[in-house]
């Protein structure tokens, strides 16, 4: 799910919040992301889906999750810097391993998102 939006079905977005990196190369987040999407588009395919969108309560807990390891982190210190917005929230960086973000993004939980069946016909098939 930290490729998704809630409210924007199919959406996938790389590079987006909390995948920037202090320690490791940003490659490895985006081939990450890059699987994680495959694997929503297969999904879709497979089962002939129309959309597939995040629970805002699923995002909602893995932002607490990151938010909560961040605390920890120098990025969360008192000073002012690009990684954070205007009221203190750190947006920008990954603060866990990215063996974990490797684990997050293998594969899509179903319990994680709303699905609408019927993709209806595909053009060029």
């Amino acid at each position: 799910m930290p490729v998704n939006v809630p409210g924007f079905p199919n959406l996938f977005m790389m590079y987006g919040p909390n995948t920037n990196l202090g320690h490791n190369s940003v490659v490895l987040m985006l081939e990450h992301q890059a699987t994680h999407i495959l694997r929503c588009v297969q999904t879709l395919t497979r089962h002939n889906l129309a959309w597939i969108d995040v629970r805002p309560e699923a995002l909602a807990a893995y932002d607490r999750t990151i938010q909560a390891a961040l605390r920890r982190t120098v990025w969360q210190g008192n000073c002012t810097s690009w990684y954070k917005t205007a009221s203190g929230k750190v947006t920008n960086n990954w603060p866990l391993t990215t063996m974990r973000y490797r684990e997050l993004t293998r594969r899509p939980n179903p319990a994680d998102y709303h699905v609408k069946a019927g993709a209806g016909t595909r053009e060029g098939g």
